[in-house]
């Protein structure tokens, strides 16, 4: 019995931003609000952040365990969604100044946390953006600064990060060693804490608002807004007002990975330093060593494949400034104005939706189970099975009912030998099997009963199949279709074509009588011609001085037929075409005794 378990799964997948499932791996992505209402305000602390109002939103990362941490601008706080969905603030509270180093971070005072990140030892850092400062929140959940003495300016290379000035920071992350990197927006420069030393440097930018390329200290960035570091040292820049998206490699050299530097929103699916980016103003490396890009000005989320070409694409966002898509592809989502945006090991997508004042989550939705069909595909001319498909919902269809038939519940019909396609669809996925019929051979004819020891011809208007016995110790059939009776009992016989399609008769082997001369009849003979008879029968009947009766028997011995011979009568022709075919005993009785002899009758 033939089975098919192939499946095919039809998905189109586009890199266009008119495509509404943009997933470079071939599966949809979907967004969903994880927390706020869209209402800016601050309420929820303790219940679940989709109840929650935030304000402002600007920036977002996740822990080892899956716990998010927002900067919660507007809100002047920092706060935190555990893995159930319960949202606390951490860090904040909500008075906008400066207070509150060396104590709890909750009782603190921040002023529009403009970024924030976490290291791998459980430290919280805040680009306390208005107090000109970083700050950092330690595992015991007290705060005090780490950059920044609190005036806006640029000063302190070389020295203690403290005692330096930074102006407006905003983006911030840390490298594998624990070494903070912060954009300080305002002064046009990257700088770096090495927390072995708590000494600050200027890693990129020169200080002049501009646009240079070369050695990257030596090369001018416009309003920096965020900063990313790869595992190999290369760091990425979201360079907001230079409409680009940079990198400083491990020489140390600045080069463009995104941008052209003119304000716009074109190139997805080229490569994405011809593409048109605006207002670059986050940037995050995913586990798949890509760069994502929230693209405020144009209300997106992209990704740059820094592999190859360095392709660029559209993630999420459809260039409006409003709210809507939730539950839908993220690429047919509206955004307003995101402004953080991170990424898990499994490839979720975090961001700040930061003008809807909520958080949002790109979730990959795995393609629904392929639809597949099982069940026997090889059937006989006349016969049915049924079909059965790996998930529910679908229709049956076959693309030769001439040959083939099938019902909704997946029942095929074998109508005529050929082949048929029979396809199973549902509204994402299709199978298709391939069914063949054969042809049915014709009834096999011949008699229902044989002596042991006789032979007797079987045959079928079919050509092309073979005959066989199922009990050999029975009856043999040779090629031609003679049965030799073997010993009493059944057996079946069977003519079977390519393919399997068979046609069979039962038939009966039997111990029948011999031809008996009585003896008082002397030596004249009884006989019967011809043997095997069709349509009539003629016996020659020794001479008697009665009549004589002729009885036709079925083996069980039971008269089929009785005939008055008169006594002159010597031979005589006699009409049996009703006899059904088989073998039969013929007697002779008169005055002078009884005969007997089998029959076999092939009407």
């Amino acid at each position: 019995m033939n089975k098919t378990t192939l499946y095919k799964t039809i998905m189109c997948v586009s890199l266009s931003t008119a495509t509404l499932f943009a997933a470079s791996n071939g599966r949809a992505q979907v967004i969903n609000t994880i927390a706020g209402t869209g209402t800016g305000g601050h309420s929820g602390d303790g219940a679940a952040a989709t109840a929650a109002n935030f304000y402002n939103p600007a920036a977002i990362k996740r822990d080892a365990i899956g716990n998010l941490y927002i900067a919660d601008y507007s809100n002047h706080r920092v706060r935190k969604i555990d893995t159930f969905g319960v949202v606390t603030t951490i860090a904040g509270n909500g008075v906008a100044t400066y207070a509150g180093d060396g104590g709890p971070a909750t009782a603190a005072s921040i002023r529009q946390p403009a970024g924030l990140t976490l290291d791998g030892s459980g430290n919280i850092y805040i680009s306390d953006n208005f107090n000109n400062r970083i700050r950092k929140i330690d595992a015991s959940g007290n705060i005090s600064t780490v950059a920044g003495n609190g005036t806006g300016g640029y000063s302190g290379d070389g020295g203690a990060a403290t005692a330096a000035m930074i102006n407006r920071p905003t983006g911030i992350t840390t490298d594998g060693s624990g070494n903070i990197y912060f954009a300080d927006e305002s002064n046009h420069v990257i700088r770096k804490v090495t927390v072995s030393t708590g000494v600050i440097s200027t890693v990129a930018g020169n200080g002049i608002a501009g646009y240079s390329i070369g050695v990257a200290t030596g090369a001018s960035l416009k309003q920096p807004k965020d900063v990313a570091v790869d595992a190999s040292g290369n760091i990425y820049i979201a360079d907001w007002m230079n409409h680009r998206v940079r990198m400083v490699n491990t020489s140390g050299n600045i080069v463009d990975l995104a941008g052209d530097g003119t304000m716009g929103f074109t190139g997805d699916g080229y490569a994405a330093t011809a593409a048109r980016v605006n207002k670059p103003i986050a940037v995050w490396i995913d586990a798949s060593g890509n760069l994502l890009v929230a693209d405020n000005g144009n209300s997106r989320i992209r990704k740059i494949v820094l592999a190859g070409a360095g392709h660029i694409v559209t993630l999420c966002g459809n260039g409006t400034y409003s709210f809507s898509g939730d539950g839908g592809p993220a690429t047919a989502a509206a955004l307003n104005s995101p402004m953080g945006v991170i990424s898990d090991a499994s490839g979720t997508i975090y961001l700040a939706d930061q003008g809807n004042h909520r958080i949002r989550k790109i979730h990959i939705v795995p393609p629904p189970p392929p639809a597949f069909i099982v069940g026997t595909t090889s059937l006989c001319e006349g016969t049915t099975t049924t079909l059965g498909a790996s998930i529910s919902g679908g229709t049956w269809s076959s693309g030769s009912t001439a040959t083939a038939t099938i019902d909704a519940s997946g029942t095929v019909t074998a109508v005529a030998a050929g082949t048929a396609i029979i396809t199973y669809a549902t509204t994402t996925s299709m199978d298709t099997a391939l069914i063949t019929v054969h042809p049915q051979p014709a009834s096999v004819t011949g008699a229902s009963s044989v002596c042991v020891g006789a032979t007797s011809s079987y045959s079928c208007a079919t050509a092309g199949g073979t005959w066989a016995s199922s009990s050999t110790s029975i009856a043999t059939i040779d090629a031609t279709g003679t049965v030799t009776g073997v010993a009493v009992g059944t057996t079946t016989i069977t003519y079977t074509l390519t393919g399997g399609c068979n046609s069979t008769l039962s038939i009966s082997v039997i111990a029948c009588p011999t031809d008996i001369t009585d003896a008082n009849l002397g030596q004249s003979k009884f006989a019967v011609f011809p043997n095997p008879s069709q349509g009539n029968l003629s016996i020659i009947v020794p001479a008697s001085s009665s009549e004589t009766t002729l009885t036709i028997s079925d083996i069980m011995g039971r008269s089929v037929r009785t005939l008055p011979i008169a006594s002159s009568a010597m031979s005589s022709t006699h009409y049996i075409s009703e006899i059904p075919e088989g073998i039969y005993i013929a007697s002779i009785t008169n005055a002078d005794g009884k005969q007997q002899t089998k029959v076999v009758v092939n009407n």
